[in-house]
């Protein structure tokens, strides 16, 4: 289920991040590359689940500070089975994410990087 694409419609985006501060930055990075962006913000793994269900087709998921137990919880089994491309932020080597099939954003990243990663998936959608 690839849900991106260069349509003026309203993309789903899936933000786990227990900082506000930080998921304001983000989601703001994200409405710079697609203006009509449907942002939810959840607080833990443990919620996101549900809100990716009830959110429908989510486009990309960004997950801030996932623990070593991420890797085959139901968020990513439910992401993966939706084709959902996963963003993982924090510590995570980025060799280690590649390995799930997920991109790897370290900290500190900056705007740019969220927005290149924002292109190339509406790059690879078109």
């Amino acid at each position: 289920m690839a849900c991106l694409s260069a349509l003026p419609h309203i993309e789903t985006f899936l933000v786990v991040i227990d900082n506000a501060i930080i998921a304001e930055d983000l989601a703001q990075s994200i409405v710079d590359v697609v203006p009509h962006a449907h942002i939810v913000v959840v607080k833990n793994i443990a919620m996101a689940e549900a809100a990716a269900r009830s959110a429908g087709c989510v486009a990309m998921a960004f997950i801030v500070d996932a623990d070593a137990n991420f890797p085959g919880s139901p968020l990513a089994d439910y992401l993966l089975g939706q084709r959902v491309r996963v963003v993982l932020t924090g510590d995570w080597d980025a060799d280690q994410a590649r390995h799930h099939g997920w991109d790897a954003l370290p900290f500190p990243f900056a705007t740019e990087h969220v927005h290149a990663l924002l292109r190339s998936q509406l790059a690879s959608s078109a």
